[in-house]
């Protein structure tokens, strides 16, 4: 189980497939016994209830503290409210696909931590003293951390004015929106919002929606106040003394990613990538020049060859190679053509085969701008000695495969010498992952054919297959001008456009904003960055937990983020809990601001206080289809409630409220004198937060994948039961380590194997009978004399 756990299929050897496969069948075993163990483990949770109302005086000093803190902020807002509207929590149009896309990183400012995830052993006491943990984070910063305000945030004014967003909001306030989950909808939480309306860059009237960090919660279970307390522990133990300024991060992969291809682009020898294998391709090029300028003379292309090169020379080279072309085409003389022929009918044929040739050259000009990695090399000319010669003719550049059809097509003039073809360079192979589009390619090769196939029936006399060979180019025309690959690829292009389309114009996306002109409070971190989710667009305020350097290939490194979720264990004499669904949301959430971070769960046992595990988790697993939490149902909750707050409300102060077990979300309005039935927001929050009455006790189920030591020393698989007691039957069972007694063992009361068996008894001899006999007689009549 540690050998194969974090294995895949793919990634066992061969040699491993036969222990692999056992391990596999043991796993099946095992797993029998999780739900029995499960329902097991949540008897003794109810039969030991007090254990979940257990939090020490010192964690109750601290989130008193911390309560009364961050009450002061509820009173910053309006304190009557009227209802406005209702909705569901999940309503409107579904969209499976929905993506939360990042537009553009506007900011980082700050600096941040480094973050330990090596520790020298396990079951590390954290210090719970009040006096330690208030002055390592005392209550009244803890609550600023908590309560992130983005409406009196100057940042947020001049980013606002100058993106137009249609919403901004907190990274806090984007978990709690997203963790609402079906069917009970357990968590409770209010919002404050603000409507207003801005004026934009160049004037233009812009509504936006600013949404606070959610204010404290009315109730409060104990074991979140055990999780918030040992938040704070937890964050001041695993941190550095040393800081890295945020600007350093790669806060998303695709940032990340261009660095790498960045680093080991600079690092490649320049001619490396610049050569082209033309031995490998199907298609070969075939290139018309002129010797002269003042020479005229028809050209006839065939399709283009597409190799594979750089990204940043194959656009350049390729439109020029059509331009160049085209030049080409627009100076040919028709009156004189470069293949001999005695019928003007069959020139004039394939003039207009030419023509319609090249005029479909140019027409893929669109579609060959989407090719990053196709070039062609420059076009080909050759004159003789004499440059006025009249009789200078062209040279064709070709390879092994179509020299046939050259020496059938080319005749040199009688007057020239014979031109021997040039050798192409054989060129050093690239890769294949840079193949370029495959149904041009594809297209080409169908051309190439064609146009040889009208070449040779051309070179001959016969009218019938002249005939034939207009209506096969005439065919091939036809089929050409609406091709089957062409249609997909427009397909494929337009998707894409649409998929990645860009709710940003191109002069905002190239703004590089000055960290200068932007303020920071002193040791803290702020992150501001515009994502998209469907047709709107977010700027979003957030701040980086920690940070590490990964280390890549020699000598690259890079400082990525890191997040550690700290979670409180009741029973640890069994194994390690499972994360929950808010729990996933909040470590996905993470993952979504910062794309580029890394996933850690602290996990503390809740009853003393240690500090016994650090999981790594992948965002891979957040989304297995096993697990209940649902990433399209909390994005698309996500889009339903901002499209109904952005629908038309007009400017002013509201409150988002949602209640625990409802599905539904109210809206309320702030208003300035006390109505009947107005809610009062301060008075609701005046007094400290209530312990949810429940009728079940909060237990989580465990992990069955997770291994601590006592599961390594006793040899013993999570959540199974220990095996069951031999019964003493009085039966002696023979030793596993010792060989069975053979039967003829048994029968001879475990005489030696050589004395017994097959082997018959020797005789004794008539003297021996008699001396045995003398023995027995003195035996017996010393043991008469004796008595």
């Amino acid at each position: 189980m540690i050998k194969y756990l974090n294995n895949k299929n793919t990634n066992i050897a061969f040699q491993q497939i036969k222990e692999y496969n056992h391990y596999q069948l043991l796993k099946s075993k095992a797993n029998g016994e999780v739900p029995d163990f499960q329902k097991f483990l949540q008897n003794a949770a109810r039969s030991c209830a007090e254990d979940y109302n257990v939090l020490c005086a010192d964690a109750q000093l601290y989130i008193q503290e911390l309560v009364k803190a961050c009450q002061t902020y509820v009173k910053n807002y309006p304190t009557f409210n009227t209802l406005h509207e209702i909705t569901s929590v999940l309503g409107g149009r579904f969209i499976p696909d929905l993506t939360f896309k990042l537009e553009k990183c506007l900011l980082k400012m700050g600096s941040v931590n480094y973050v330990k995830i090596t520790f020298p052993s396990d079951d590390i006491p954290l210090p719970t003293s009040y006096k330690k943990v208030s002055q390592m984070m005392p209550p009244m910063k803890k609550a600023e951390h908590v309560h992130v305000n983005v409406i009196s945030d100057p940042n947020i004014t001049k980013l606002a004015s100058k993106y137009c967003p249609q919403v901004v909001l907190t990274s806090q306030a984007l978990f709690t929106l997203l963790n609402n989950h079906a069917p009970s909808y357990s968590e409770q939480w209010e919002i404050p919002l603000c409507v207003e309306t801005i004026t934009g860059t160049g004037g233009k009237q812009c509504k936006v929606v600013y949404v606070d960090s959610p204010l404290i919660k009315k109730e409060l279970s104990t074991r979140e106040r055990s999780q918030v307390f040992h938040e704070v522990v937890l964050d001041k133990f695993m941190v550095k003394n040393s800081v890295i300024p945020v600007k350093c991060l790669f806060l998303d992969r695709d940032s990340a990613a261009s660095h790498i291809e960045k680093h080991s682009a600079s690092r490649r020898l320049p001619h490396e990538d610049m050569e082209m294998d033309f031995a490998s391709d199907l298609t070969k090029l075939e290139t018309f020049g002129s010797a002269d300028k003042d020479v005229n003379s028809s050209t006839t292309f065939s399709d283009y060859e597409s190799a594979e090169s750089p990204p940043c020379s194959s656009k350049i080279s390729l439109l020029d190679r059509l331009k160049i072309e085209k030049q080409i085409i627009n100076k040919s003389n028709p009156a004189k053509s470069c293949f001999s022929s005695d019928d003007a009918s069959d020139a004039k044929k394939r003039k207009k085969s030419q023509e319609e040739q090249s005029d479909m050259h140019v027409d893929t000009k669109k579609l060959l701008k989407a090719s990053s990695t196709s070039s062609i090399g420059v076009p080909t000319t050759t004159s003789s000695d004499d440059g006025d010669s009249d009789d200078d003719k062209l040279v064709i550049d070709i390879d092994c495969k179509m020299s046939e059809c050259s020496k059938s097509v080319v005749t040199p003039s009688v007057n020239t010498t014979p031109t021997v073809p040039r050798q192409r360079k054989p060129a050093r192979k690239i890769s294949k992952e840079a193949d370029p589009l495959g149904e041009i390619l594809k297209m080409q090769t169908l051309l190439l054919k064609a146009d040889t196939k009208k070449i040779e029936q051309t070179s001959s006399v016969s009218p019938e297959k002249s005939e034939q060979s207009t209506r096969h180019a005439a065919n091939f025309q036809q089929i050409l001008s609406s091709p089957p690959c062409l249609e997909s690829l427009k397909k494929v292009e337009v998707s894409h456009s649409s998929s990645t389309k860009c709710l940003l114009s191109s002069d905002l996306m190239a703004i590089q904003e000055n960290a200068a002109e932007y303020t920071v409070e002193p040791e803290e971190n702020r992150t501001y960055q515009l994502f998209s989710l469907d047709d709107t667009l977010l700027l979003v305020k957030s701040s980086v937990h920690t940070a590490r350097t990964r280390s890549l290939k020699k000598p690259l490194k890079m400082q990525i983020p890191v997040f550690v979720l700290n979670k409180v264990n009741y029973q640890t004499c069994y194994g390690v809990e499972s994360l929950t669904e808010s729990e996933r949301c909040r470590l996905w959430t993470e993952s979504l601001v910062h794309s580029n971070c890394e996933l850690y769960v602290g996990h503390v046992d809740a009853l003393t206080s240690k500090f016994f595990m650090l999981e790594e988790i992948a965002v891979e697993n957040l989304k297995e289809s096993t697990n209940t939490f649902k990433p399209a149902n909390c994005l698309n909750s996500l889009r339903h409630i901002l499209k109904w707050v952005t629908g038309g409300l007009q400017d002013g102060s509201y409150l988002l409220s949602h209640v625990s077990g409802d599905s539904s979300v109210h809206l309320y309005k702030s208003s300035m004198d006390p109505q009947k039935g107005a809610y009062n927001l301060h008075d609701a929050h005046c007094n400290a937060p209530k312990i949810p009455s429940s009728l079940s006790v909060p237990w989580v189920p465990l992990n069955p994948n997770l291994l601590l030591k006592y599961h390594i020393q006793h040899g013993r698989p999570p959540c199974t039961f220990p095996p069951a007691p031999e019964k003493d039957t009085g039966i002696n069972k023979p030793q596993l380590n010792q060989p069975r007694k053979a039967p003829c063992q048994q029968k001879n009361n475990g005489l030696p194997a050589s004395n017994v068996g097959n082997k018959k008894k020797k005789r004794k001899t008539k003297p021996q009978r008699l001396k045995a006999k003398q023995q027995a007689r003195k035996a017996q009549a010393a043991l008469q004399g004796n008595t």
